[in-house]
C-alpha cells in the first residue's frame, strides 16, 4: 500500500497536470479570440477603405450635367435649368447615376410617380415611413393612428409625416392615398401627412444581383430595394425640416414622443452627434440632422447591394471616427462619441409578418414604455 506521503504526491501531481491542461485550453481559446479579433479589425478596415474610396468617387463626379440642361453663368459656371443649382464647369461633382447608371438617361426617374402634399416645410421633425404591400397583413394604418393619437396640437404643428409607398402598382398606391385621406382627413388637410411614391424607373434591374452574404436572391433583392427606399425618402425629406426620424410601417409610439425627441436632441450639450437611437431594434427610431442626411443617402446608394441598412449606418459611423489600425474597443468608444441612446425606447415593433415574404418577425423592444 502507498504511504500517505506517496498518495499526497500523486494527488498533487494530478492537480498540477489538471491545472496545466486547463491553462492550455484557456491559452488555446485566447489565441482563437485574438485571431477572430484580428479578422474583425481587418474586415472593418477594409469596409472603411471601401467607403472612403467610393465617397471620393461620388464627390469627384457629382453633377456632370448634360449640356441641354445647362445655361452659361459667368463663363466658368453653369446653372441647371431644371433645378436652378449652380454647377461648376471645371469640377466633376458626384452624381447618383454613377452608382445607379440606369438613371443617367431618364430625367423623370427621380420624380415622384404620385404625390399628395400640402407643401409643409420648415418643421422641426420629419418622420419618414416607407411602406410596401405585405402578403398577409398591413400595419400602416395602425402605425399612423398610434403616431397621431400620441401627438398634441402643438406637436403636430412641428411635424411632417412622410408616407413613402414603395410600390410600382398605381392601384395599390392610390388605395393607400385614398385610405389615409379618408381616415385622417383633418390632419391630411392641415399638412401633417405627405403621401408619395417613386417612379418605377427609379429601381434598377434586380434579376442578376450578386448573392451577398450567401443569401438567396429573394432576400438580396428585398434588402437592396429597402436601401434604395430609405435613400429616396431621405432625399425627399432633407429640405423639409431640422431633424429626420426613420420609422417603419409596423410600430406603435409612446405618448409625447415628438416633444421627447425634440427636447432630447436640442438639449445635447455636445452637438457633435450623428445619430440618436430612440429604439433598440433594427432601423427603427433613428434620428438624424437633415443637414447631415447626405452621409446616409450617399452610403445607402453606394452600398445598396452590398450591405443591410443597419450595417451601412455602422460603416458610416466607423468611417467618420475609426482610423485604420485602432482596436475594436477604441473604435466602439469613438462611435459612442457621435451617437446617443435615449431610454426608455419611444417606439415598439408590433408587426408579425415582415415585408420580406414568408418571414415572421417577433422581436420586441423590452425597454419600450407606452406611457
Amino acid at each position: 500500500m502507498k504511504s500517505e506521503k506517496s498518495k499526497f504526491n500523486d494527488s498533487t501531481e494530478l492537480a498540477i497536470k489538471k491545472l496545466i491542461n486547463n491553462y492550455k485550453v484557456e491559452v488555446t481559446h485566447l489565441k482563437e479570440d485574438l485571431l477572430q479579433a484580428k479578422e474583425t479589425i481587418m474586415k472593418q478596415a477594409h469596409n472603411i477603405s471601401v467607403i472612403k474610396t467610393k465617397s471620393e468617387k461620388l464627390q469627384s463626379e457629382r453633377n456632370k450635367a448634360q449640356v441641354k440642361d445647362s445655361v452659361p453663368d459667368d463663363g466658368r459656371n453653369v446653372k441647371n435649368q431644371n433645378t436652378g443649382e449652380l454647377i461648376s464647369a471645371d469640377l466633376a461633382l458626384p452624381s447618383i447615376d454613377k452608382f445607379l447608371p440606369h438613371l443617367a438617361n431618364n430625367p423623370n426617374a427621380l420624380k415622384p410617380a404620385s404625390k399628395e402634399s400640402k407643401g409643409r416645410t420648415g418643421v422641426t421633425l420629419v418622420i419618414g415611413i416607407p411602406t410596401v404591400k405585405r402578403d398577409k397583413a398591413s400595419y400602416l394604418m395602425q402605425t399612423l393612428t398610434s403616431l397621431i393619437n400620441h401627438m398634441n396640437a402643438d406637436e403636430k404643428s412641428k411635424t411632417l409625416i412622410v408616407i413613402f409607398v414603395a410600390e410600382k402598382n398605381p392601384e395599390f398606391v392610390n388605395s393607400i392615398m385614398a385610405d389615409i385621406s379618408k381616415r385622417f382627413t383633418a390632419d391630411f388637410d392641415e399638412g401633417l401627412i405627405d403621401v408619395v411614391s417613386p417612379s418605377p424607373a427609379y429601381y434598377p434591374d434586380m434579376t442578376n444581383l450578386p448573392r451577398t452574404y450567401g443569401d438567396p436572391l429573394q432576400r438580396v433583392k428585398w434588402r437592396t430595394k429597402q436601401n434604395l427606399d430609405y435613400a429616396w425618402i431621405m432625399m425627399y425629406s432633407t429640405k423639409r425640416g431640422k431633424y429626420y426620424l426613420q420609422l417603419e410601417d409596423d410600430v406603435i409610439a409612446s405618448t409625447g414622443f415628438v416633444s421627447s425627441i425634440i427636447s432630447f436632441a436640442n438639449g445635447q450639450s455636445n452637438a457633435n452627434w450623428f445619430v440618436i437611437y430612440f429604439s433598440k431594434l433594427g432601423f427603427i427610431g433613428r434620428l438624424f440632422k437633415t443637414s447631415e442626411l447626405g452621409y446616409m443617402i450617399d452610403s445607402l446608394i453606394m452600398f445598396h447591394v452590398d450591405h443591410p441598412c443597419d450595417w451601412i449606418i455602422e460603416n458610416v459611423l466607423e468611417s467618420k471616427v475609426c482610423s485604420v489600425g485602432i482596436s475594436r474597443g477604441q473604435c466602439d468608444a469613438a462611435k459612442k462619441g457621435i451617437t446617443r441612446q435615449y431610454s426608455p425606447s419611444l417606439f415598439q415593433h408590433m408587426g408579425l409578418h415582415s415585408s420580406l415574404s414568408g418571414k415572421v418577425q417577433t422581436l420586441k423592444d423590452n425597454s419600450f414604455k407606452p406611457l
